[in-house]
């Protein structure tokens, strides 16, 4: 479910970004699955080698969710949330701007 939702996250309408959005938003303050969901969204958005992925991901992650702000309480979360921090901090120095201006 997760890897197809990454991907139309970037997709170039916006009817199905915002859609795959929305899903995707849905799908991680339902999942009892957080640290993987985590994993996913990093190996399938943050660090994709298409630049398009990791944009929409970071603008993904710019949106307030308050699964992953109430996620950061949770000591077995942290390390996949800092994981996930860490990721966009070095985004920040990504040499396409594109990316880079998603991630600040």
């Amino acid at each position: 479910l997760v890897p197809p939702l990454i991907e139309k996250v970037s997709n170039a309408k916006v009817a199905v970004r915002k859609a795959a959005s929305q899903a995707l938003s849905s799908h991680i303050s339902s999942t009892r699955h957080l640290p993987g969901l985590l994993d996913q969204l990093l190996r399938l958005g943050v660090r994709s080698p298409d630049w398009r992925h990791r944009q929409a991901a970071l603008l993904f992650l710019s949106l307030p969710n308050a699964t992953l702000a109430a996620a950061a309480a949770d000591a077995e979360l942290r390390p996949p949330l800092r994981e996930v921090v860490a990721a966009a901090v070095g985004a920040l120095s990504e040499p396409n701007t594109a990316v880079s201006s998603s991630a600040a």
